[in-house]
């Protein structure tokens, strides 16, 4: 029986990123499970395009699947690197429902934080990363999907495990920096070490939170008199996060449910 996993990311057009993050974490999926195939797959159709007119061939998800079942695999994973289950999710697995009927099995993972358990380690891996002295903000996308809510569950459960100096907030959605500075300020915190919950250091995290433009988070802290520490690294970079992922691999090939 021939097996394949799809990792499926958003994408990214930053050269040095896709290398530090999304083949990191292929390259783990492969390590972590010989007797499956690892096929890459975007779905960012712009990302696609660019990388398109740059000369780099990517599949999306339902281009990766037909070379799958024209290669005559019958047991596929398709599992995303999406940190939230939001809507880029969903038109994921939208897309990957539609070839469930044409191989044997076919099963789709979840994201990073999908559950109780997951924020438990997501924050687990910051506390031991970031905790103690620093007083850290943790930059996210966000979105107007009700997953947006997992970005206050995190920093409930910072609070929770008594890391009340670690800071969660988003682009975009209903908890932004502009939910975070309040507490910065009656806090007395200044120096503010600022790094994204996201998979990969791109545009984002160049951008919109270390960018000069006046909406990025460094130029609303320090209009606001704090100091800006950047920490530009995607989460896949971490051997920890990729872990993580793997583990959400295992779950969904032995069909686990973990509960608190």
């Amino acid at each position: 029986m021939k097996k394949a996993i799809v990792a499926a990311s958003f994408g990214t057009t930053y050269e040095k990123a896709l290398e530090n993050s999304i083949s990191a974490l292929e390259n783990t999926f492969a390590e972590s499970f010989p007797e499956y195939e690892v096929r890459r797959a975007f779905t960012s159709r712009h990302v696609i395009s660019a990388l398109r007119k740059k000369g780099s061939s990517v599949d999306t998800v339902s281009e990766a699947l037909e070379k799958l079942i024209a290669e005559g695999f019958d047991e596929v994973i398709v599992q995303p690197t999406h940190i939230i289950g939001g809507n880029e999710y969903e038109r994921l697995c939208r897309e990957a429902e539609m070839f469930r009927d044409r191989f044997k099995w076919l099963d789709i993972g979840s994201p990073l934080i999908s559950d109780d358990y997951d924020i438990g380690s997501v924050c687990g891996f910051f506390e031991k990363k970031f905790g103690g002295e620093k007083t850290v903000a943790i930059m996210g996308h966000g979105t107007e999907h009700a997953a947006n809510e997992v970005y206050q569950k995190l920093w409930d459960r910072f609070v929770a495990d008594g890391f009340s100096s670690i800071f969660v907030g988003a682009m975009e959605g209903s908890l932004t920096i502009a939910d975070i500075i309040p507490k910065l300020k009656d806090g007395g915190y200044h120096e503010i070490v600022v790094t994204p919950l996201l998979l990969v250091a791109g545009e984002h995290a160049y951008n919109d939170m270390a960018g000069d433009e006046p909406s990025s988070w460094r130029s609303v802290l320090e209009a606001e008199g704090f100091e800006f520490v950047p920490v530009i690294k995607g989460l896949g970079e971490y051997e920890e996060i990729r872990s993580l992922y793997a583990e959400h691999l295992d779950r969904t090939i032995n069909c686990q449910t973990i509960t608190l």
